[in-house]
């Protein structure tokens, strides 16, 4: 049973453990001020530094950008010298049929001009 006099201890030792928590657990008010300062400092701090990183992810996407383009533009260069090669050696061989067919043709020639000369 709660007597007046257990009542009362009980209030003082619970104001007691209060008032030690607030001695050693709660800062004082300048202690608060200084820590809010400081966080609003690296808030403030946190957000320039996103701001640049920000900044500086959209120069790489850029840069990235480019880079494809020009990569692209280099593979189509290629594919074309690839097309060129390939009509090049198309050429070269009517070159060689047509140049055969001119030499069969001056040889023929050069057989009947003998057969007539004779």
């Amino acid at each position: 049973m709660l007597t007046p006099q257990l009542i009362a201890l009980l209030s003082l030792s619970l104001a007691t453990c209060m008032a030690a928590y607030n001695i050693f657990f709660v800062p004082s008010r300048a202690d608060r001020a200084a820590v809010e300062a400081r966080l609003h400092k690296l808030e403030v701090s946190d957000a320039n530094h996103e701001t640049r990183l920000a900044g500086f992810q959209q120069s790489v996407e850029k840069l990235a950008d480019t880079l494809h383009q020009r990569c692209q533009a280099i593979e189509h260069q290629l594919g074309e010298v690839g097309r060129m090669r390939e009509d090049m050696a198309g050429v070269k061989a009517e070159l060689r049929h047509v140049v055969e067919g001119y030499n069969n043709i001056s040889n023929k020639l050069d057989r009947l001009l003998e057969r007539q000369s004779k």
